[in-house]
C-alpha cells in the first residue's frame, strides 16, 4: 500500500506537467484538494466508528451486516448532499466557476472513495483486499491519463479518470465484503441515517476538522496565488500529502488493533503507543534526512518548470513534517482507541485554529514559505494539545 501511495502519484505529475503544463496542474490540485474537502465532510466519521465496532465483533456477520447497511446508506445521503452544496458553490466563487467542469468532474472522485468500504476490511484486518484493490484503481487511473490526456483541452479528463477508478475499485471491494458477509440491504433508512448521524457527530467534526486542516492550504493557495505560483505550491502539496497519507495510512493499519488493546486498559496501551514510537524513530528519521538532500535535485527532473532558486527552502521545511507526523499518530490512536471523541475533536481543532490563524497570516506574509512553515505549525500545535489532553486523562506521556 505504502509503494502505490507513493510510486503512483510521483509517477503521475511529471505525466500531467507535460501534457497539461504546471498552470493547469494547479487547477486539477485545487479542484482535488476540494474533493478531498467533500471526501471528508461526507466520511463523517464512519471509517473510524465501523472500523472500531467491526474489531471488536469481527466474527459476527448480523453486525457486521447492521454497520454496512447503515454506513452505506448514510454515505450514499451524504454524497447527494455534498453534490448539491458542490454546485452551488461553483456558481458562487468565481474562481471556481472559470474552472467549474474541473471541480464538478472531480466529484466523481468522492463518490468513489465515499463507496469504497475500507472499515471494513480494517475491521475484520484483511487490509491486503484494499492493498490490491488500491494498487489496481491508481494503476487503472496511470493507464488513463497515458491513453486520454494529451494537453491543455484534456485537463477535466484528469479527475475524471481519477474518479472513475475510484467507482470501480469501490464495486469490486463491496462484491468481496459481500461475498464474505452476505448479502446487504441497501435502502435509504431516513430514521436510521438520522440516528447514525447523531451518533457520529463527535467523530464527524474532529474528522471534518482534520480534513479541513489538510486540504485548506490548497484552497487558500487558490485564492492567494497567481497560477505558475499556484502550480508550484501545488507540486510541494502534492509531497506534503504523499507524506501525510503515509502517517494517515499508519494510523488505520494501527488502529484496529489498538482498539482492542485498549480494552486491557490505559497502561497496557500506553506501552504500545511508546512501542510505535520506538520503531518508527530511526526509519522516519533517514527519511527525511535522504529527502532534505535529495529532494531539491530530483523535484527538477520531474519537469524544468520546477526549477526555483527557493527550492531548497520548500524542501527543507517539507523534511521536518515527517517527524512531527511520527509523534502525532500515538496520539490520536490513544484519544480514538479509548472513545475520548470529543476530546479527539478538540486536538483536532486545535490544527485547524493553526489552519486559520497562523498559516493563513503566514500565507499572506511569505506566500509558499509561509503555506509549507503552516503544515509544521499545524502538527505542533496538535502535538501540544495532545499531550495536554491525555496527561490531564492519567495518561502520562
Amino acid at each position: 500500500m505504502q509503494v502505490t501511495n507513493y510510486i503512483i502519484p510521483l509517477l503521475v505529475i511529471p505525466v500531467l506537467l507535460n501534457k497539461i503544463g504546471l498552470e493547469k496542474y494547479g487547477v486539477i490540485s485545487l479542484a482535488l484538494g476540494i474533493a478531498n474537502l467533500l471526501v471528508g465532510l461526507g466520511d463523517y466519521g464512519l471509517n473510524l466508528t465501523g472500523t472500531r465496532e467491526i474489531s471488536r465483533s469481527p466474527k459476527n456477520l448480523q453486525k457486521i451486516r447492521r454497520i454496512a447497511e447503515n454506513t452505506i446508506s448514510t454515505r450514499v445521503f451524504l454524497s447527494i448532499i455534498g453534490f448539491v452544496f458542490l454546485l452551488i458553490l461553483s456558481e458562487l466563487i468565481t474562481d471556481w466557476r472559470i474552472n467549474r467542469s474541473v471541480i464538478l468532474s472531480s466529484y466523481t472522485i468522492v463518490i468513489g472513495r465515499l463507496l469504497l468500504p475500507v472499515w471494513y476490511f480494517q475491521g475484520v484486518q484483511r487490509m491486503y483486499w484494499i492493498t490490491i484493490i488500491n494498487l489496481g484503481a491508481r494503476l487503472l487511473y496511470l493507464f488513463g491519463l497515458l491513453l486520454f490526456v494529451h494537453d491543455e483541452s484534456d485537463t477535466f479528463l484528469v479527475n475524471l479518470l481519477n474518479g472513475f477508478s475510484w467507482i470501480l475499485a469501490s464495486g469490486i471491494a463491496i462484491a468481496i465484503m459481500i461475498c464474505q458477509v452476505g448479502r446487504i440491504k441497501l435502502i435509504l433508512d431516513f430514521e436510521k441515517i438520522r440516528t447514525n448521524l447523531k451518533q457520529n457527530f463527535s467523530i464527524f467534526l474532529a474528522n471534518s476538522t482534520s480534513t479541513t486542516y489538510r486540504n485548506g492550504s490548497i484552497i487558500i493557495a487558490g485564492f492567494l496565488l497567481g497560477p505558475s505560483i499556484l502550480g508550484l505550491f501545488s507540486v510541494l502539496d502534492r509531497l506534503v500529502a504523499i507524506i501525510a497519507n503515509t502517517a494517515s495510512v499508519a494510523f488505520r493499519s494501527l488502529f484496529p488493533k489498538s482498539s482492542e488493546i485498549s480494552k486491557n486498559g490505559v497502561q497496557f496501551l500506553k506501552i504500545k503507543m511508546l512501542k510505535v514510537l520506538k520503531i518508527g524513530a530511526l526509519p522516519v528519521t533517514i527519511f527525511s534526512f535522504a529527502l532534505l538532500l535529495l529532494g531539491p535535485k530530483l523535484l527538477p527532473l520531474l519537469s524544468e518548470e520546477l526549477n526555483n532558486e527557493y527550492l531548497d527552502r520548500y524542501i527543507a521545511i517539507i523534511a521536518v513534517l515527517p517527524l512531527l507526523l511520527l509523534l502525532n499518530i500515538p496520539l490520536s490512536l490513544s484519544l480514538v482507541s479509548m472513545k475520548m471523541d470529543r476530546l479527539y475533536l478538540v486536538y483536532q481543532l486545535s490544527g485547524l485554529f493553526s489552519l486559520l490563524l497562523i498559516s493563513t497570516i503566514l500565507a499572506f506574509q511569505y506566500s509558499i514559505t509561509g503555506l509549507l512553515s503552516g503544515f509544521l505549525s499545524i502538527e505542533i500545535m496538535m502535538i501540544l494539545s495532545g499531550i495536554l489532553i491525555l496527561k490531564k486523562k492519567k495518561f502520562s506521556i
